[in-house]
């Protein structure tokens, strides 16, 4: 029993409220408590845990987080094979699930078969659990959530007995999803997304961003023929279809991706005007650094250095060609001709300057050289070649 206060013309009246507890009770599951475990075969099974209460006992000793399982619904199991038992809520489910399975079918002598909160590799902590059974024998499987502050939920439960049945989602015409057969899923209509493909997030439908920055919840296909941008599994509110635009004059507007691209515009995924700067470092003719935008740098023959980028000191000086000599690689003697030897230098050159080098050789190096020899302390010039593609010759007897 609790009171309430209730406005009655102009002043207040206390009044009795009668709980209606017969009204949550409604609300719960039909397979809430373990007297009254719905019998499933194997297959895929629709359940919800949703206002369960919670009737199983914990397991602290070998079950994962302390063995709790609570808001749990309950199911009748008859093995049809010798083997393991596969149970699993695995991507299939849209809350944290825990799964027990139960050796025999007595509610008062529940004898612990297995335990498993978080399976390996399925997503939103949804479960999967295996156990060895006998073919024949009975098997309570007890279904509940992580602990009892965390939410309630629902979505569908594999039961498999033997080696794991080849099943997928499977994206139904009406755009829901449903964990099937790839044979049954055709024969339904559907398109299978291939074996172990979770429904969680649905692949079936999901949020497509249409190209005037609308959102809309449709099929991948759907939003295909509209020319949208598709999210599978995401709703509307979970995505934005418009983000900041940089424009060539500098200014920033908030459009969808198809009207930037289409307005020869940078789109920045995400970002806002606030947040973003649509000028940067223009690198002018003259070496001068000014910030502007990439319309204006144009406009002047600059260099434009990208959006955000700042005039830093060196950033606009030309260094131009600056070529390194290493070795000479190799020596061709051509013989004297009138008391004149010619010699061919190969050389290693390297241009580490931030201009290309024109080379005059037919695209090769052809580099001006001069001989010396050291006589009496003094450096003399006993050869030299005049330029590219010539030889460097000298006279023997200097």
């Amino acid at each position: 029993m609790e009171s309430c206060m209730c406005r009655v013309r102009g002043g207040f009246a206390v009044v009795a409220a009668v709980m209606l507890l017969a009204s949550s009770a409604f609300a719960q599951p039909a397979n809430d408590d373990c007297a009254d475990a719905i019998v499933i075969g194997d297959g895929v099974h629709f359940y919800t845990n949703i206002d369960a209460t919670t009737d199983g006992p914990e397991h602290p000793i070998g079950c994962q987080f302390g063995g709790r399982t609570p808001s749990d619904v309950w199911f009748q199991y008859t093995a049809t094979c010798t083997d393991d038992l596969t149970v699993s809520t695995c991507g299939t489910v849209d809350y944290d699930s825990d799964i027990v399975i139960y050796d025999g079918c007595d509610c008062n002598n529940l004898v612990l078969l297995g335990c498993n909160d978080d399976g390996p590799g399925c997503s939103g902590f949804s479960s999967e659990l295996t156990v060895p059974v006998v073919a024949g024998n009975c098997y309570l499987i007890r279904i509940g959530k992580y602990e009892a502050g965390f939410s309630d939920g629902s979505g569908t439960v594999l039961v498999q007995c033997g080696p794991p049945a080849p099943v997928g989602a499977c994206c139904l015409p009406d755009d829901s999803c449903s964990q099937m057969l790839d044979g049954d899923c055709t024969g339904a209509g559907g398109v299978f997304q291939g074996v172990g493909a979770p429904c969680l997030p649905n692949p079936c439908s999901g949020a497509c961003c249409a190209t005037d920055g609308s959102c809309v919840t449709v099929s991948e296909a759907e939003c295909a023929s509209a020319n949208g941008t598709y999210d599978a599994g995401a709703d509307c509110q979970s995505v934005s279809c418009t983000a900041a635009c940089c424009q060539s004059d500098g200014s920033c507007t908030i459009v969808s991706e198809f009207q930037c691209t289409t307005s020869g515009g940078q789109y920045n995924e995400g970002a806002d005007c606030q947040s973003l700067d649509c000028t940067g470092a223009c690198c002018l003719p003259n070496d001068a650094c000014i910030v502007t935008s990439p319309l204006s740098c144009a406009q002047q023959n600059g260099q434009y250095n990208g959006n955000g980028s700042p005039c830093t000191p060196d950033l606009c000086l030309t260094i131009g060609p600056d070529i390194v000599y290493t070795d000479i690689d190799g020596i061709a003697d051509y013989g004297p001709v009138g008391g004149i030897k010619a010699y061919s230098l190969g050389s290693d050159t390297c241009n580490i300057g931030d201009e290309n080098m024109l080379w005059t050789n037919n695209g090769t190096p052809g580099l001006a050289m001069n001989m010396y020899r050291l006589h009496d302390g003094q450096l003399m010039q006993i050869g030299m070649s005049c330029g590219s593609g010539q030889r460097l010759r000298w006279r023997p007897n200097l």
